[in-house]
């Protein structure tokens, strides 16, 4: 068991952990992760976070690809 003290950060509250504990489950400075309350529990899990374009981005990506696609093609090579 390991006994932490809840301190201020800005107006919220935080729990330092030490680097063997966010090593052990994969989180690193930066990385995401799922927090939540089962059962009167804190659980904290590593996410993989997947970047998402709004669907007009993803549309006029998808035909600039299209319209450019032989000089995408050319430049692969």
């Amino acid at each position: 068991m390991m006994v932490k003290k809840i301190v201020k950060y800005g107006n919220s509250q935080a729990i330092v952990l030490p680097r063997e504990v966010t090593e052990a489950v994969g989180l690193s400075v930066g990385a995401f992760a799922d927090v939540s309350v089962e059962n009167g529990c804190i659980s904290i899990r590593p996410v993989q976070m997947i970047p998402t374009l709004p669907p007009a981005d993803k549309a006029w990506l998808d035909e600039f690809y299209r319209k450019h696609e032989q000089v995408f093609k050319a430049l692969a090579e």
